[in-house]
């Protein structure tokens, strides 16, 4: 079996801390990870389907909460032309456990079959069965002294009957329309069953939820129909051969929570035990498409949900106890098609689940398993960046030294570039899962400053997880170093508009008084200026008072009438100056081109 591990010394038996991971497990073959389940002892189950000895195989792993491996297990296969793959995990009375599974060719509704595999905890098989007429058993419950599971046949809910071993005892079928399959199994009152699957009784894909009720005779008793407003997803872009699944949790008052895509966005469903629907709540992006895949409970009382997102990357969101969203985070690497299908929660992270390809989005696909803080942040490696004024002038940093603010860095790893500026503690944060980060250091202007350094290298490791990384300059000359700011105006024709110039001193002393020309386009009338000026040739001057030194601001309010006879789309030109009778200006502001929308 191939391991590739992204975060390699994640595996060494000394770390005593966590931090997020990004591991991908398999061999050459379309591989993923269906179902991430808790075990004892703070250890996790990864279910799911992998490529083995020419066939597809039921895939079980067993690794800790770092994703170390303790031992993987497969459990062969009847037929090298068919798929056969780990759906879910229940854990029994006997404290053994049993893996309910999918098998078939690649094209989902042919010629496929089901299976359950009795396995112990070491993972060791004890029986598995194949069940021919029902396919995709997606959930199982006990149920006297045998199982009930769930899936569907040609486009039918089905039920499945066994005993203790294994051995089938009956089947029942039931359609809520023509396109009908069952997700999930709850237990209920008078041995009877709640039954939560798709159907596309709103429209065609399997475009709407149902909750269900039967009998211990499978007696369909009633169903009552959610609007989701988008198709289960299909997922054949990334691999052919399992179903999408559908995150479900019962709480404790017995109120049934359902993730799924609600209008191609990120649908929370909440239904009481007859299936009335007594709330929704949408996330994601507008105009973007989201199909969660599953639904976590978190210790905080809040939910956690994975899913697809723009059909080759993935999201998970965090929402707490009323719904409010804490965060919501895209992953994946560029191009690489991505998948997350399922989440379990550590003490101090979660470890999310699913499949991502290699290079291009090219097959094959390794199981991914990626672990991530909390706040949702996936990278294991943060570099704390610092610029600061040295006083002493050796290029050495030392903690008298001035912080300095609005300094750009330029972060560029074996993953991505990223531009960082500086806060007016002088700080900037990076993250990465790289292990070796180049900064490139740069400024607007540095004729008032000189680098001590204008790149460096810092490399990071699991045994290095996090570094501060300084840097110092040296001051050229006595100029403040004042930064001018401009407001682009919402400009519409013969209306009024509001615009701010903002005045930021980033240097270490105290700005003189200088003088600011202003300068506008003469379709643009001035109506109001919060400051004193003078009007010259082409704009308009006004005096700037000494401005306080690291990070003091100075800010001048104005409004101007658009004329009514401009061309729609025509360019109107704002443009603000730093004068100074001294020193020349190192930042002067941005020069907007400001394009009105006229109406």
């Amino acid at each position: 079996m191939r391991v590739i591990l992204l975060t390699l010394s994640l595996l060494c038996a000394t770390i005593s801390y966590s931090q997020p991971f990004n591991l991908q497990f398999g061999q050459a073959g379309d591989d993923f990870i269906y179902k991430v389940i808790p075990a004892e002892s703070g250890y996790f189950f990864l279910l799911g389907s992998v490529a083995r000895e020419g066939g597809r195989q039921v895939w079980l792993m067993k690794v800790d909460s770092l994703g170390n491996l303790v031992w993987t297990k497969t459990y062969g296969y009847d037929n090298p032309e068919h798929w056969e793959i780990g759906y879910n995990l229940l854990m029994i009375s006997d404290g053994h456990m049993i893996i309910t599974g999918d098998a078939g060719e690649e094209a989902y509704f042919n010629d496929r079959k089901s299976l359950l595999i009795k396995i112990d905890q070491d993972g060791n098989q004890i029986w598995k069965h194949y069940y021919q007429d029902i396919a995709g058993l997606q959930d199982i419950q006990p149920e006297g002294n045998g199982f009930i599971s769930v899936g569907h046949q040609d486009r039918t809910a089905a039920i499945l009957h066994v005993d203790s071993m294994g051995i089938e005892m009956g089947k029942s079928y039931f359609g809520i329309s023509d396109e009908t399959v069952l997700h999930k199994i709850i237990p209920t009152t008078n041995n009877d069953f709640l039954l939560i699957g798709r159907s596309n009784r709103i429209g065609a894909g399997y475009s709407g939820g149902f909750i269900a009720r039967v009998n211990a005779q499978d007696e369909l008793l009633w169903y009552r129909i959610f609007e989701t407003g988008s198709r289960e997803y299909d997922f054949s872009g990334i691999t052919e051969w399992y179903r999408p699944p559908m995150g479900v949790y019962q709480d404790n008052s017995g109120n049934i929570w359902i993730a799924d895509s609600f209008e191609e966005q990120i649908g929370l469903f909440l239904f009481d035990t007859l299936g009335n629907q007594l709330d929704r709540k949408v996330y994601g992006q507008s105009r973007k498409e989201e199909w969660p895949t599953s639904l976590l409970p978190t210790t905080d009382g809040g939910w956690l949900m994975t899913g697809l997102y723009e059909q080759d990357s993935s999201f998970a969101i965090k929402v707490n106890a009323t719904g409010k969203q804490e965060w919501l985070k895209y992953y994946g690497r560029t191009n690489h098609n991505s998948l997350l299908l399922s989440a379990a929660e550590t003490n101090d992270h979660y470890l999310l689940t699913g499949m991502i390809t290699g290079s291009l989005g090219e097959s094959p696909a390794d199981g991914w398993l990626l672990g991530v803080e909390k706040d949702g942040n996936p990278f294991p490696f943060t570099v704390h960046l610092s610029m600061h004024y040295d006083i002493v002038g050796d290029c050495e940093y030392s903690a008298e030294d001035i912080p300095l603010s609005g300094w750009f860095i330029t972060a560029s790893d074996s993953f991505r570039t990223t531009q960082l500026i500086t806060d007016l503690q002088g700080h900037a944060i990076y993250q990465t899962d790289a292990h070796e980060t180049r900064f490139v250091y740069a400024k607007h202007n540095t004729k008032h400053f000189d680098l001590c350094r204008d790149t460096s290298w810092v490399s990071t490791s699991a045994l290095n997880p996090e570094l501060t990384e300084r840097n110092v300059v040296h001051k050229q000359s006595e100029c403040a170093e004042i930064e001018v700011g401009l407001t682009q105006p919402d400009l519409v024709l013969c209306d009024t508009s509001m615009f701010w110039i903002t005045l930021v001193n980033r240097g270490i002393k105290p700005s003189e008084e200088t003088t600011l020309r202003f300068e506008y386009d003469t379709s643009l009338t001035l109506i109001e200026c919060s400051e004193d000026y003078t009007v010259v040739e082409g704009g308009l001057l006004i005096t700037i008072p000494p401005i306080e030194a690291i990070g003091g601001e100075y800010r001048i309010f104005g409004r101007v009438v658009l004329s009514c006879d401009v061309q729609l789309g025509a360019t109107h030109r704002m443009r603000a100056v730093l004068l100074s009778p001294n020193c020349e200006p190192a930042y002067d502001g941005p020069r907007y081109a400001i394009s009105g929308s006229c109406n």
